[in-house]
């Protein structure tokens, strides 16, 4: 099997999320949850990117690490076991389902089931299912159709409203980091969320504004060139 990143591409991944020394090859780091949830806790807080990865630890347990799913996702590694809550951060509970989907066409006896990533915010809340995968692999020509769907097709919202999501991190005298909360825009909207509920803490009304508050809130800084590409388009903030 061929890496996927070389050995020098790795140190310097691990140096661009801080990663702790105590973690580094050299340190010969056990390959268990603690490792996973620090590359997990650094990784989301710097390079989010949302892909479910299914992770086996060499005592037989598997988890589930997403970094990018946005200001609902998971903020450590999650154990793939049906209904076991982790707490997210807040008040918010998370977990899995394993179940059929109502709109699966399959109704027969042997109808597949799927992994079903659940929230509420709080414990007398109702779940909230939010997305399912199985365990099949993708490569990647899989998500570039993924994506040119997501960024192309007018039934998806993220073709006509912006989102950042930036996680915020405290790190311990070690380093190690612990996600305390989330910034988020969404459209023209900055909303925190640090531990409590969400609240919206600005509001843009124009492209000029949202790019100082993205510069502002989550270091962005665009070209004029890059500034230009909005233009015209349906996602381009424009005043009322």
């Amino acid at each position: 099997m061929d890496l996927l990143l070389t050995p020098g591409e790795l140190e310097r991944y691990f140096d661009h999320v801080g990663l702790p020394y105590k973690f580094r090859k050299e340190q010969k780091p056990s390959l268990d949850i603690t490792l996973l949830t620090a590359l997990h806790t650094h990784h989301i807080s710097t390079i989010p990117r949302h892909v479910v990865n299914i992770i086996t630890l060499a005592n037989g347990t598997r988890w589930v690490s997403d970094t990018g799913f946005g200001g609902d996702g998971m903020r450590k590694p999650m154990p793939l076991v049906r209904h076991h809550i982790t707490q997210n951060v807040g008040p918010q509970e998370i977990r899995f389902d394993y179940a059929s989907i109502d709109n699966a066409t399959n109704t027969s006896p042997r109808r597949p089931e799927v992994w079903i990533y659940q929230y509420r915010n709080g414990p007398e809340r109702p779940w909230n299912s939010f997305l399912c995968f199985t365990e099949t692999e993708f490569i990647h020509n899989d998500f570039e159709v993924m994506n040119f769907y997501t960024s192309k097709s007018p039934d998806s919202f993220q073709t006509v409203t912006p989102v950042v999501v930036k996680f915020l991190r405290e790190d311990n005298e070690e380093g190690v980091g612990e996600i305390y909360g989330k910034l988020m825009l969404v459209g023209g909207d900055v909303k925190e969320n640090l531990g409590g509920k969400t609240r919206v803490i600005r509001s843009c009304k124009s492209e000029p504004e949202r790019l100082k508050a993205l510069q502002e809130f989550f270091g962005m800084v665009f070209t004029e060139e890059e500034q230009a590409g909005i233009r015209g388009r349906v996602s381009e903030l424009l005043p009322n």
